[in-house]
């Protein structure tokens, strides 16, 4: 990011600014890369009054790792992920999308202090096992 494109990016209320064509085509590139490297994705992308915006394209999802997870935060307001289903956890292109906000609700900390003793295993509760192959 440039030091243009930074002071572009954010409004004088702090809210983050639709910014060009360009920009987003870059950050959608490094966002691919990252997810397909990645085990686990958690997006939580939001942008207050509008529908959120999609950040993990099907074939993001298609290049990440057999077993990977994907939790999308954003569902209430339409996910990042075009492939989330809203309260569903489902299996697509081998990545676990989980789209929940029941479930994710019921596995967040309600303090801050509580947020150590919420192991990964937590998340896991949100995931039904896999069928044995």
């Amino acid at each position: 990011m440039t030091d243009e494109e930074k002071a572009q990016a954010e409004t004088a209320g702090g809210y983050a600014r639709e910014m060009s064509e360009d920009y987003k085509r870059r950050q959608a590139e490094l966002v691919h890369q990252r997810a397909a490297a990645s085990d686990i994705v958690i997006t939580t992308a939001l942008i207050p009054g509008r529908k959120a915006p999609t950040l993990i394209q099907e074939d993001t999802v298609k290049a990440m790792k057999p077993g990977s997870v994907l939790v999308d935060l954003a569902i209430e307001q339409g996910g990042n992920c075009p492939l989330t289903e809203y309260d569903r956890v489902v299996e697509k292109h081998g990545v676990t999308l989980v789209a929940s906000p029941t479930c994710l609700r019921w596995c967040a900390p309600t303090r801050a202090r509580s947020t150590p003793a919420m192991s990964s295993t937590s998340w896991a509760c949100c995931c039904p096992p896999r069928a044995p192959s």
